[in-house]
């Protein structure tokens, strides 16, 4: 059974080997299977580079010549430039591993987002290399409820050319669920400077931040992300996303039973949805999507500014509870109402400002209270 196993290992293993991907798999194979190198990769008569396409950090360089070249035992190669020109030049050792295969392992790890181009027997071989995707981020990949965004860091497992870093990374931003508008805007290379932070050793991870010329606002999701190598079709890419805050906002405003929504960016009910509020302790109420801070006197005034009611109630205040704002005054029944909600100087217990730019009108009126007849004892002699 034993014998049956290994030859059957060894065809998959020449199978494998035909293709280009499976090349450095065949290359393990020969310490396992001990079975000629020429055998295992390259086709007769063609002089083949692997890998041949991408490279990353540590990858080994091997070239498979079409006809025996270098010593049949292998060993290293004191003077590659014979056979083998590398563009740029990289630190390294090339070493024959058999007659008819040279590879080369790199002393320090290739640069990321660039190329290297290789000459052999008058053939020309272009390689990419890639980049590692961020290890770490601040803000934090995932990370919700963030004030203005003005700044981004990032850290890499080995150095990147800031320039390449730049023509590598996308940054868009668009509205948060549920929030108005599909303005999905993507930052231009003039929207952001990319600033590399001082290592301390050589051996240290790399940082940098991206400094954005105009924060990324409230209520705003945010991607960042990274094309793992230079001209890829959009199949390698690593992404990073993040949420500012939600900007404090009115959500809703009329009375405790019935309301409407309310608009960032303005909103104007008709009469004809007038709101029939309740006939008891009545109130215009408006609820907050955060706490409200405590009403001082600047307070009340921003929230005189904030509720408008057209005709004018007397003894009109305010009260806070939470998220809720509550105005009384002496509401005259069945009256018509008109509520204004105006852009005013609000904040939330966070500080933030209201995020209202238009006005919400909306019409409603408390109904008189419901009559009805109480007995002053259980029984009694009623005459005409």
């Amino acid at each position: 059974m034993k014998l049956r196993d290994t030859r059957a290992s060894s065809a998959g293993v020449e199978t494998g080997a035909r293709r280009v991907g499976a090349r450095l798999l065949a290359l393990s194979s020969l310490l396992i299977l001990s079975l000629p190198l020429t055998a295992q990769v390259g086709k007769p008569g063609t002089t083949t580079v692997v890998p041949d396409q991408f490279l990353r950090r540590w990858d080994p360089l091997t070239i498979f010549f079409a006809v025996p070249t270098g010593p049949a035992a292998g060993g290293p190669e004191d003077a590659p430039a014979r056979y083998v020109k590398l563009d740029p030049e990289q630190a390294g050792a090339f070493t024959w591993l058999d007659a008819r295969t040279l590879q080369f392992r790199p002393a320090e790890p290739w640069p990321p987002l660039s190329g290297v181009a290789l000459q052999v027997e008058g053939k020309s071989f272009h390689l990419v290399t890639l980049m590692a995707a961020p290890t770490a981020s601040q803000p934090a990949n995932g990370a919700e409820g963030l004030p203005p965004l003005e700044a981004i860091a990032l850290t890499f497992p080995e150095p990147i050319a800031s320039e390449a870093l730049a023509r590598a990374l996308t940054i868009e931003h668009r509205p948060l669920p549920g929030l108005a508008g599909d303005d999905t805007r993507r930052l231009s290379r003039q929207d952001y400077e990319v600033k590399s932070v001082e290592r301390a050793s050589p051996g240290d991870a790399a940082s940098y931040v991206l400094r954005l010329r105009q924060p990324i606002p409230l209520g705003r999701k945010v991607f960042v992300r990274f094309a793992l190598r230079l001209g890829d079709d959009g199949g390698a890419v690593s992404e990073l996303t993040f949420a500012t805050a939600e900007p404090f906002r009115a959500v809703r405003f009329g009375c405790r039973r019935t309301q409407l929504p309310v608009v960032a960016s303005g909103a104007r009910y008709p009469s004809e949805q007038a709101l029939a509020c309740e006939e008891s302790d009545p109130a215009i109420v408006v609820e907050f999507n955060a706490p409200l801070e405590a009403l001082a006197e600047a307070g009340a005034i921003a929230g005189r500014n904030f509720v408008r009611v057209t005709p004018a109630v007397a003894n009109f205040a305010f009260t806070i509870a939470g998220k809720r704002l509550e105005a009384r005054g002496d509401f005259a029944r069945e009256t018509a109402y008109r509520v204004t909600l105006a852009p005013s100087a609000l904040r939330d217990q966070r500080g933030r400002a209201l995020d209202l730019s238009a006005a919400n009108e909306l019409t409603l009126s408390f109904a008189r209270p419901t009559p009805f007849l109480h007995w002053g004892a259980a029984s009694g002699v009623v005459e005409r």
